[in-house]
């Protein structure tokens, strides 16, 4: 999945529809769905279902899960489709199709347990979709992940629904270089003109009125992930004030087709406690 909604039409929508939500509760208890398909193709952050209990990790040197991790399965009859991004400590996917027939963005964090990761945050269901038991907008996830011969693999427990342990490979655009003067140049944005300058910093002028200042900066130069902060502001937005962060990467498998994509998460001043996600899809002008 390379490309979902922009970034700036989103912050808008949920401005606009109320995208601005606090975290629902899971239910009662777990509930156990099937699984079929891609073996060890994989899920990120709120995708798949599966029933029985995941296999223990095994034990094994420190797991290092930083990169761009491909998803692809089929989870209760729906195909998954997903890439998650994950570095220094944040972990984001963005899923073109759930196993709820849904798109979704996720975001949380996580640490280092030896051989395995931890984490949790927050999935947000999109395009109207409920999970089980009524569930829908933003649901909450706990993650463990662990290191294998082919990438890594993910079990989560996302709305209080048990999800099987999944297998996700690494994207080949992990191992390029990154590089600021990459992304130096002006970038269309759903419509608007994003301008990043060389030091990373840009700025975007809304025909809503809405004005955007942000940073890229650079995570480690011998891969494709940069780190992502921005603000909106002068507007009277719900998202407005919010202080996002994230991770982003460089897709330039078709050189006449470039994309940058980014996961953000930020925290909702007006609802205490909650989390806003949002996604992003820029182009070169």
């Amino acid at each position: 999945m390379r490309a979902l909604l922009p970034l700036l039409s989103l912050l808008l929508l949920a401005g606009c529809d109320g995208g601005v939500t606090e975290t629902s509760s899971g239910p009662s208890g777990p509930q156990s769905v099937s699984q079929t398909g891609g073996g060890s193709s994989g899920a990120g952050g709120s995708s798949g279902g599966g029933s029985g209990s995941t296999s223990p990790a095994p034990t094994g040197p420190t797991v290092n899960p930083s990169g761009i991790w491909d998803v692809t399965d089929t989870v209760n009859g729906n195909a998954v489709t997903e890439v998650a991004l994950i570095a220094g400590g944040k972990y984001y996917a963005l899923a073109g199709a759930d196993q709820f027939g849904c798109a979704d963005i996720t975001g949380g964090t996580y640490a280092i347990d030896g051989s395995m990761f931890k984490g949790s945050g927050l999935a947000m269901l999109m395009n109207n979709c409920n999970a089980p038991n009524g569930q829908g907008g933003y649901l909450p996830f706990t993650l463990n992940g662990y290191s294998t011969t082919a990438g890594i693999d993910l079990s989560f427990v996302v709305g209080g629904l048990l999800v099987p342990t999944l297998g996700a490979t690494m994207d080949p655009l992990y191992n390029e270089p990154s590089s600021l003067a990459k992304l130096v140049g002006n970038w269309d944005d759903g419509g608007n003109t994003l301008t990043i300058n060389p030091d990373g910093t840009f700025f975007e002028q809304q025909s809503s009125g809405c004005v955007v200042n942000g940073a890229y900066t650079i995570i480690d130069a011998t891969h494709n992930l940069y780190g992502v902060s921005l603000e909106v502001t002068n507007c009277s937005s719900n998202i407005a004030g919010i202080a996002f962060n994230g991770l982003g990467y460089l897709d330039d498998k078709n050189p006449n087709a470039i994309h940058f994509l980014e996961d953000l998460s930020g925290p909702d001043a007006a609802n205490a406690g909650a989390t806003v996600l949002v996604s992003d899809n820029i182009t070169p002008q």
